[in-house]
Formats: structure tokens, sequence, C-alpha cells
């Protein structure tokens, strides 16, 4: 009735369409719609964008340099951490305040209110994370009982442990 044509979105190629939009387009700072519902908490949209292609290590051109797990972390959105982590968002880029654990340890040390969540988002970083949780080298041998974190050594292991033992305990 108005006047609208719906054929494009019937078009064969509007799938190509619709990832271009999602990982080429963004706000001011260049944040894709990604970016945007990780950061704000908006899970169901997450998984919305991802399942219809969005780039989920896409990298915003603001000072941040961050990716959409970056923003997730940064805000302390554990459900988003989670998800993108479970589909295989990359732990290891550097944005402007290090990588995603990086920030997380950063942004306990800065916020009291906010250190529980990210302690949650600190543990489920290192448990898809595939380094040594002390000294973050690739591929460590050995692993925890809980099977939450890696370790290369019982040096590493003796290293960490002051941190992860509260956690161990509630999960064993």
């Amino acid at each position: 009735e108005c006047g609208a044509n719906v054929e494009g979105a019937q078009a064969p190629d509007a799938k190509g369409w619709w990832k271009d939009i999602q990982n080429n387009s963004g706000n001011y700072r260049d944040l894709t719609p990604l970016h945007q519902a990780a950061r704000n908490g908006k899970l169901e949209v997450c998984r919305l964008l991802l399942d219809h292609g969005a780039n989920i290590n896409q990298i915003d051109k603001d000072t941040v340099r961050g990716s959409p797990l970056h923003h997730a972390v940064s805000m302390g959105e554990i459900d988003c951490v989670k998800l993108l982590c479970e589909r295989g968002a990359d732990h290891t880029h550097v944005g402007l305040g290090g990588e995603a654990l990086d920030i997380s340890e950063m942004m306990a040390q800065e916020n009291v209110y906010k250190r529980r969540a990210q302690e949650k988002v600190q543990q489920i970083l290192r448990e898809y994370d595939p380094r040594c949780s002390f000294c973050r080298q690739p591929n460590p041998p050995k692993q925890c009982p809980c099977k939450k974190e890696r370790y290369c050594d019982a040096e590493c292991q003796r290293g960490r442990w002051k941190l992860h033992k509260k956690y161990h305990k509630s999960i064993i």
C-alpha cells in the first residue's frame, strides 16, 4: 500500500548483501551491529547476527581497535562473552587495552562494582583460551582436574593457584 518494493529482499544475492552490510558498516566509530550487540549485552541479537554471517573477529576502527569480544568483555557482558568464545572468537587480538583477558583484569581493578562480573568473564576466557593460564605459552600439556585451566608445568600451576583455587573448589 505504501509503494515499497519488496523484490530486493527476495534477490538471489540478498545473503551476500546482508553480510557486506553487517561487516562493513558501522556507526561513527565503525562499530558494527555485532560490536554494538555484544557491548550492550544483547545475547539473542548476537546469536542472530552470528548465525547470518557476521564476522566474529571484525576489528573496529575506533581508537580501541577492538573486536566484539573486547567490547563484551569491557562491559562485563558474561553471556555475550560466553557465546563469542563458544563460536570461536580470537582471544589473542591485541587492541588498545591489550588482549580480552587484559581488558577484563583492568576493568576489575578499576571498578569494584563490576569485579564479580569481570572475575566470571576471566574464568570464561581462560576456559576457552588454549594457552597456559599463567605464562600464556601456546598448547600447554597439563590441565587442571576441573578442566578450566591449562598449565605448562607445576611451576605455572603454583603461580596461578592462588587466584584459581576459589573457582576450583566451587567446581570440584
